[in-house]
């Protein structure tokens, strides 16, 4: 009979090591397998109307003015241009929009909504052009023929490609982004996957997207619709030529808000994603992707239970060390193949110490992500609003109590346990403290200049 502590032992195993060894390789082989593969191309045809939508909450008019001018540059020009706004300052936004896209048709409105969803579906009922484009107010179409490919299907996926970075902390996120977007949309194309939808500058046909009630009332609307619509079996393209230029958090309490607004939405994609009548393999991969955030945030969980052994002299190391070397391998894998992405044709050291940021700061939202994931389970759809610029005040009292408890018992099991067997396997302790004090660092005096 098995004793309880080495069932205890594998519990916290699973959760530490192997839930989130599963995304790291899942994301890791895809990006490595596609390389060989011809990159996915759109065409554009340029024989449809736009209408792009634009949902906002009191956004500086300076973003729009530059939303605006980006879009009037545009060799097919959109037909329309709905701002669905909360807040005050509603005229002055449109206002300055007419002055920066003459000879379209721009209109705004009051949504009155508590999430996203709710005021794209307003927005819908004042459109009539084939096509809609959802674009968040800080990103901006990369090339000019942009809404030409925005046309080729009834659904239309750009390659998410961030803006110039303008600290440490940006150029980190921008990696992650990046190599996301690289993984999880180019990669999955190169392969003959199809795609779920991408949140801003996607396009879908409008009668396509009325004959399934519209954008789905959820945190991430841009996935649950596209689940969805891959339910319906729409047509889904998505183009490497096809760049949206996106917006990236200033700081990282900004970052911190909007991964914890993500981990929300996706433990709610991942309940409809579970119910979808698609092909089994597809909605295992779907699951895999949505529930990431959950994945990895279970770490924290299993690294107390492993550290709470090891202090009781109660860990069976041998039973253990298969799924912490599939961690480290995963990781591995992980990180050659963001140097490679962050690298391309260019090899350098300085990817190295980018890919390290961007791995350091993935370490300091993960405590915080499991909160997140767990008011998603409770229900909570609530939209919270991501400040494009400034400072974002956030106490970051899940990343102090991570780091002080991870040093504690980290510091414990040194001075309890001679082994060094044991002192490996709960390694990972270590990150938070160093995460926590890279914040102090660097970061925190980043922020202070945003």
């Amino acid at each position: 009979m098995v004793k309880l502590h080495v069932i205890v032992a594998v519990v916290g195993a699973i959760l530490a090591y192997l839930l989130p060894s599963i995304p790291l390789l899942y994301t890791s082989l895809l990006y490595i397998t596609s390389r060989l593969r011809p990159p996915c191309k759109i065409n554009g045809s340029g024989k449809a109307s736009v209408a792009v939508v634009v949902a906002a909450r009191e956004e500086p008019v300076e973003l729009l003015e530059e939303l605006g001018e980006s879009l009037a540059r545009q060799t097919i020009k959109p037909k329309k241009l709905v701002l669905a706004w909360d807040g005050e300052g509603l005229e002055n936004v449109i206002k300055a929009l007419r002055m920066v896209m003459p000879g379209i048709n721009v209109e705004g409105f009051i949504a009155g909504c508590k999430n996203k969803a709710c005021a794209l579906n307003k927005a819908l009922t004042r459109i009539e052009e084939d096509y809609v484009v959802v674009i968040d107010v800080d990103d901006r179409p990369a090339e000019p023929d942009y809404l030409e490919k925005s046309v080729s299907c009834q659904v239309v996926i750009p390659y998410w490609e961030p803006q110039t970075p303008k600290t440490s902390f940006e150029e980190a996120v921008a990696a992650l982004l990046s190599f996301g977007s690289e993984t999880l949309y180019a990669s999955r194309c190169r392969l003959g996957r199809r795609l779920l939808l991408l949140g801003s500058g996607s396009s879908i046909h409008r009668e396509k997207l009325e004959s399934i009630g519209g954008f789905v009332d959820e945190i991430l609307e841009d996935i649950t619709t596209g689940a969805k619509l891959i339910e319906e079996g729409a047509n889904i393209c998505f183009g490497e030529n096809h760049r949206l230029k996106v917006g990236l958090p200033p700081n990282y309490e900004s970052f911190r808000r909007q991964q914890c607004r993500w981990a929300r939405g996706a433990i709610r994609a991942s309940t409809l994603i579970a119910r979808l009548h698609i092909p089994l393999r597809e909605k295992i991969e779907y699951l895999i992707y949505t529930l990431q955030y959950l994945f990895g945030s279970l770490q924290p969980v299993g690294l107390v239970i492993l550290a709470v052994m090891a202090i009781a002299n109660m860990l069976p190391t041998k039973l253990i060390l298969p799924l912490f070397s599939l961690w480290l391998v995963s990781t591995i894998i992980s990180g050659i193949a963001l140097y490679h992405h962050l690298s391309k044709c260019k090899h350098n050291w300085r990817n190295i110490v980018v890919a390290a940021r961007a791995s350091i700061i993935a370490q300091l939202v993960m405590f915080r992500l499991l909160f997140c994931s767990l008011k998603g389970f409770v229900g909570e759809k609530e939209f919270t609003k991501t400040p494009k610029k400034g400072r974002v005040k956030e106490n970051l009292v899940e990343e102090h109590i991570w780091a002080i408890l991870a040093t504690m018992l980290l510091m414990a099991i040194v001075l309890v346990v001679h082994s060094l067997d044991t002192l490996l396997l709960v390694s990972p302790l270590a990150f938070p403290p160093i995460a926590l004090v890279y914040y102090y660092s660097r970061l925190r005096r980043e922020v202070v200049k945003t």
